[in-house]
């Protein structure tokens, strides 16, 4: 970017960039610069002349409207849009390093009785604290997604087959089966889930998502009472 720059003053064209600035106090703030250089007889830049402007604000605005356009407004986790780029990613990964990719399906059973016996916002709390519990199970590098209502997903990528995905597994279970303190309440939650492991349950996300649908409907056929 910085050669482009050079050769456009150079040249005597219009430039525009934008740069990050950090003020003395510390603080940051992003700013757009237009230049345009004045040539002489001997073609050669003589002048500089440019105007900065602080579009911090504009930055800030950007930034938050592209957070919320990926992520779940409740939770925080990844929302629907952003989990599908991220298992779409994944496999591609998979496919080039030759290696495994997993896909967990969560759905939390009986999850209404609480919105009806405790009311929405401690469903809500509860939603938060599941939500950090997952994320807390999953590695910097997996994607903790809230798909909507109480469904939730973790896409796990490279993996080798298919330890690392039997101990997430085994880590989720040991963190669910804790109670959940909300609102001085202890809450149990039951829930099933859905395992899949690309390539070997399918080589794109339709078709992973098919299966782990499918495999979460028969964990929720072997649960006790269903």
């Amino acid at each position: 970017v910085g050669a482009r720059i050079q050769q456009a003053i150079h040249d005597g064209e219009s430039v525009e960039f934008q740069a990050r600035v950090i003020q003395p106090c510390g603080r940051l703030r992003h700013v757009l610069t237009k230049t345009i250089s004045e040539i002489g007889p001997d073609l050669k830049p003589i002048a500089l002349f440019g105007v900065t402007r602080d579009i911090t604000e504009h930055e800030i605005a950007m930034a938050a409207v592209q957070y919320a356009a990926l992520h779940d407004p409740l939770t925080g986790l990844a929302n629907r849009a952003k989990f599908h780029d991220r298992l779409a990613h994944s496999l591609e990964l998979s496919v080039v390093h030759k290696r495994h990719a997993s896909l967990i399906l969560i759905d939390l059973d009986k999850f209404k009785e609480v919105n009806d016996t405790l009311g929405h916002p401690a469903g809500d709390a509860l939603l938060k604290s599941i939500a950090d519990r997952l994320s807390k199970c999953a590695r910097a590098a997996d994607t903790v997604a809230r798909l909507g209502g109480d469904e939730f997903a973790i896409v796990q990528s490279p993996v080798d087959h298919p330890q690392p995905v039997a101990g997430l597994v085994r880590q989720i279970y040991e963190e669910m089966k804790q109670p959940f303190l909300i609102d001085g309440i202890e809450i149990k939650v039951e829930f099933s889930a859905g395992v899949v492991i690309a390539p070997t349950d399918g080589a794109d996300p339709d078709e992973l998502l098919r299966n782990v649908d499918l495999a979460l409907y028969n964990a929720k056929r072997e649960m006790p009472g269903t």
